[in-house]
This record gives structure tokens, C-alpha cells and sequence, in this order.
């Protein structure tokens, strides 16, 4: 078999480990490893994720961890924790049986009875592991597990912080017996390994460093947008406004008052797909800027417009362009079928 993807790449005194889409393979750094002949197989198949090289060896696979040296089965983790998409569906998570069930979910409308939603892949979903203290750490997606003596000696689940998801992307222990476990768009988070408490820390910032329209108010106020949302800089902090679809990770204030210093407020609206050139205050302070690329459709919850007028202050909108004939797209009505006359909106800004 060919091998099309490497998946970790380990070093350990003069040996490197390559784990691959196809096994686990092993060469003394020093030798020359252009050769097949230069490297020794350490496990074949294609379910390899990681190899930890220290004490007797262990395979991280997609379902167990394998002790190299005796080949025996070291921990079953895929019976251990729940098979649950990635992301939520009427905010609870689903059970599954594999990916194509969460790709694939039924979400039946009147319109649409065959309608189906992503829901993601099909969990756990393991993001690293190491060895030390005598501990085998795992972090998937939504846990973090501390393995000794083929058994969990601590376990650790990602608490209900966001609507949507919120998942793991990397961890360090540190002597304190603290854990310190990264939130993917969500800040950072401090695990007590004693008490089993946390503690979440997101800065005062903007939500992304790329802007694509700016104005100053009348106020001195800094006033940017983008796809993915508004930002609002009175010189002292920074105030996040975000559509609903891009809100996935974000945790909400009440889960640490104290560490979380990040302000962010949704708007029940989704954005389109054309990012925004410019931004233009009113006579009465509110901001106008563009929503391009946004197919109106009044029978959803969400508000999808093709023109924002924000009171920032207020944190409410008024939505232009919901209906034909309010808002004139780019040469018109833009359709690449002429008989869709579904009103998708391109804004010559």
C-alpha cells in the first residue's frame, strides 16, 4: 500500500517514529532512510495515530492503546466514552454509529422532507497524547484522560460553555497539577487535577484579526466589519458583534465572570458569503454596511438580509432586502439558473 498521509512524527534518542495512513514505521535518525530497508515496521494498519516511544511503547490507535512490547491491549477507550457527533443538533448531542450518520443527519422541513444537516464526524476524536508521571494523557476532542496500570485514574469532560460546540486542541500539564487545555476560538482553560475545578481565560480582543471595511463615528469610535462579524473599539475595550452561525465556540460570560473578559453579543442574522468594502455611519449613529451573497429566505428563525442597520449600542438591527424588490442586487437578481427566482443577494457596494 501506498502511503498518502503522515499522521505524527516522534523522536526518541536515535530513533525517529512516522506514524502513517499505514502502520508505524521506525529508522535510526543517523542512517541515511531514503530506503524502505532503512526502516523497521513497528505496527501495520491503517487506524495508527500516534506512537509514544517512552517505557514499553505504546500505540494510540482510533479506537485503543496497544502496549508495543507485549502486544497486549493496554486501554479500550472507544468503549469507554459516548459515539457522539461533533457538533450539536437541537442543542443536545446525537449518538452515532460512524461519520456518514452525522454527515448526513436527518433535518426534515415542510418544504424539504429529505432535508439533511452535517452534524460533523462521529466521536471520540483523539487530538494528542503523551506519556509522563507514569500516565498515559489523552485529549480527544471533548475529554481529557490521565491512563495508569491499564485503568482511567482521571478523567475530565468539556463542560456546557457554548450553544453549540466547544472542543479541545492541545493540553500541557504543569507541575502544579494543573492542566492547561486549549479551546478551539474560546481562550484557554485551567484544570485542577485535585478538585477536578476550572478556570477559563479569554482576553479583552478582537474576535479576528482581519477586517475588510472601517470607519471612524462621530464619536472617535473605531467601527470595523467583516464575514464573520462587527467590531466596535471605543479606546478602552473591544466590543465583538457576530452573526448566529459564526457564535459556534464562543463560551458565554456567566461561565467565569472573572477570567473571561472577552465581550461578544450575537445577532440573529447570517451573513453572506461576500465580504463587506464598506462601512458608513448615519445621522443618527447607527452603522450601515453590506450582507452580500445572502440568499433572503423569511421562513427561517435567522434574519438573512442583504443590508445591516446597527445600533451598536443597543445591540439590535434593522434588516433591509428580505424581500424582492426592496434591495437591487448586482445587475439585478443574481442567478446563474433563470428560472431561480429565489433572490440571492450581490450588493454593488
Amino acid at each position: 500500500e501506498i502511503i498518502t498521509e503522515i499522521r505524527d512524527l516522534d523522536i526518541f534518542q536515535d530513533s525517529i517514529y512516522v506514524t502513517t495512513d499505514q502502520g508505524i514505521f521506525v529508522g535510526n535518525y543517523s542512517d541515511n532512510l531514503k530506503l524502505s530497508t532503512d526502516w523497521d515496521v513497528i505496527y501495520l494498519g491503517n487506524n495508527a495515530l500516534q506512537f509514544l516511544p517512552e517505557e514499553t511503547g505504546f500505540i494510540i490507535t482510533d479506537s485503543l492503546i496497544i502496549n508495543y512490547s507485549s502486544g497486549d491491549e493496554y486501554y479500550d477507550y472507544s468503549s469507554d466514552l459516548p459515539h457522539q457527533c461533533e457538533k450539536k443538533y437541537d442543542n443536545e448531542y446525537v449518538d452515532c454509529t460512524d461519520d456518514l450518520f452525522c454527515y448526513e443527519y436527518p433535518d426534515p422541513t415542510y418544504e424539504k422532507p429529505n432535508n439533511t444537516v452535517n452534524l460533523g464526524y462521529c466521536g471520540p476524536k483523539v487530538i494528542q497524547a503523551e506519556w509522563g508521571e507514569g500516565y498515559v494523557k489523552l485529549l480527544f476532542d471533548r475529554w481529557y484522560y490521565e491512563i495508569a496500570d491499564e485503568n482511567a485514574a482521571f478523567s475530565f469532560e468539556m463542560p456546557e460553555i457554548s450553544h453549540t460546540k466547544t472542543n479541545f486542541t492541545t493540553f500541557v500539564k504543569t507541575n502544579d497539577n494543573a492542566v492547561y487545555l486549549g479551546l478551539n476560538h474560546s481562550g484557554l482553560m485551567k484544570l485542577n487535577i485535585t478538585t477536578g475545578d476550572y478556570r477559563i481565560y479569554i482576553p479583552d480582543t478582537p474576535f479576528r484579526n482581519s477586517y475588510h471595511a472601517l470607519t471612524v463615528t462621530s464619536s472617535g469610535k473605531l467601527a470595523s466589519t467583516s464575514t464573520y462579524g462587527t467590531l466596535i473599539w471605543d479606546g478602552n475595550s473591544f466590543i465583538n458583534i457576530l452573526p448566529w452561525q459564526y457564535t459556534t465556540f464562543y463560551p458565554v460570560k456567566s461561565i467565569d465572570r472573572e477570567g473571561i473578559d472577552f465581550i461578544w453579543r450575537h445577532l440573529y442574522y447570517r451573513s453572506g458569503e461576500h465580504f463587506p468594502v464598506s462601512i458608513i455611519e448615519k445621522q443618527n449613529g447607527n452603522l450601515m454596511y453590506c450582507n452580500s451573497g445572502a440568499l433572503p429566505n423569511t421562513t427561517i428563525w435567522v434574519k438573512t438580509p442583504s443590508i445591516i442597520d446597527l445600533d451598536a449600542d443597543a445591540k439590535t438591527f434593522i434588516p433591509y432586502g428580505m424581500e424582492n424588490g426592496v434591495v437591487d442586487g448586482w445587475w439585478g437578481i443574481y442567478s446563474n439558473n433563470a428560472s431561480d427566482t429565489s433572490g440571492y443577494m450581490m450588493v454593488n457596494q
